[in-house]
């Protein structure tokens, strides 16, 4: 009899490993297909939030608040074109300029750490040559230009898929109506589907605002002290910060080292980058954001960690940008079925989940 019972329990592990690599093989392959239509879905948050936003604006101005339902769609669909349009622009045409100095600001980059090694009491011959293969200014520049390529490779797809949701949206109550005639079933679907909506909606609206509240700030500390390509920078921390945990942090690395080409002469001014950075990141990452999440979300943070490195393996960079609302999702997904909440529970931050209804 025991032996029946651990048979079971090793085919059950047997097939649940089997469906894990068949499930991510088929992420992996089908990339190019799924990771547009994710892409999509969150775009199609945002525009809806910013539609909250504005007919909720719109209903306190007394000429318009006949209209705001009539308008505010159009408004929030314009402010979304609107803002990927002024990010393509300010991305393309800043990479070219930094592409078109990238020599020139290794070589300053070399000299600098060169006379720093110095200054520290490091030996004069110090080995530039080994820091040259590994760090190559116009390769990495080119890597995120070849990134913004590949997104805009996938933007009609995503426009389209964008197109399509929208449309499906009117009727998505009706066929939920005819999947589930057990009442039951429809109501517990309508719930699920009401908190995978709440928490998506919460996710984009506060991490854009976190994400944009970011980068003005990194804007105006960069303009002050003088540095180069502060609105290229400042985009990238914007578009680094929906990168949970590392994404700040390589994105304030980068400035800090261009301050460091720029003012060899002012040292004072990468370490004035290096605490406003720090103080920005604390500000906002560590205190605002969890503030306004709260527990809306209630992922582990190790999960979070784990999750960043999974789906960067699978994904890569775009792996990393979604982990955090689809680890959400099937946070919400798990905990909805009395067989799967265990899990849930393993993934969420505190233990607690809502009580099953």
């Amino acid at each position: 009899m025991r032996l029946a019972v651990s048979l079971d329990r090793g085919t059950k592990f047997a097939l649940f490993t089997l469906a894990t690599c068949l499930v991510v093989l088929m992420l992996s392959v089908a990339k190019t297909i799924i990771l547009p239509l994710i892409v999509a879905v969150l775009f199609w948050y945002l525009v809806l939030t910013l539609r909250t936003f504005y007919f909720n604006f719109f209903s306190k101005v007394s000429f318009l608040s006949k209209f705001a339902k009539y308008i505010a769609m159009p408004v929030a669909i314009i402010t979304f074109a609107v803002g990927i349009y002024l990010i393509g622009s300010i991305m393309t045409h800043n990479i070219s300029s930094v592409m078109k100095d990238a020599d020139a600001n290794q070589t300053q980059l070399l000299n600098g750490i060169h006379e720093i090694a110095k200054k520290l009491g490091f030996d004069g011959d110090f080995k530039t040559s080994d820091f040259i293969r590994r760090v190559n200014i116009r390769r990495f520049i080119a890597n995120i230009a070849s990134g913004i390529t590949a997104l805009a490779k996938n933007a009609g797809l995503v426009v389209v898929y964008m197109l399509f949701l929208f449309l499906e949206q009117k009727s998505i109550r009706k066929k939920m109506n005819k999947l589930f005639s057990d009442k039951s079933d429809r109501e517990k679907a309508y719930k699920m589907l009401a908190k995978v909506d709440k928490n998506l909606k919460t996710y984009v609206a506060v991490k854009t605002f976190i994400s944009i509240s970011t980068g003005v700030c990194g804007y105006v500390l960069m303009s002050a002290v003088g540095l180069q390509y502060a609105p290229f920078w400042a985009l990238l921390l914007f578009i680094m910060n929906y990168i949970p945990t590392f994404g700040s942090l390589i994105s304030s690395i980068l400035p800090i080292t261009f301050a460091v080409i720029q003012f060899s002469d002012k040292l004072i001014i990468p370490v004035i980058l290096a605490f406003g950075f720090f103080f920005i990141e604390m500000l906002f990452g560590n205190f605002i954001e969890p503030k306004i999440l709260g527990k809306t979300l209630n992922l582990s943070p190790l999960v979070i960690l784990l999750s960043l490195v999974v789906w960067g393996a699978i994904w890569g960079v775009a792996g990393m940008f979604l982990c955090v609302p689809l680890m959400s999702l099937i946070m919400i997904a798990l905990s909805s079925f009395s067989s799967t909440r265990k899990y849930a529970l393993l993934l969420s931050e505190n233990g607690d989940l809502p009580d099953e209804e």
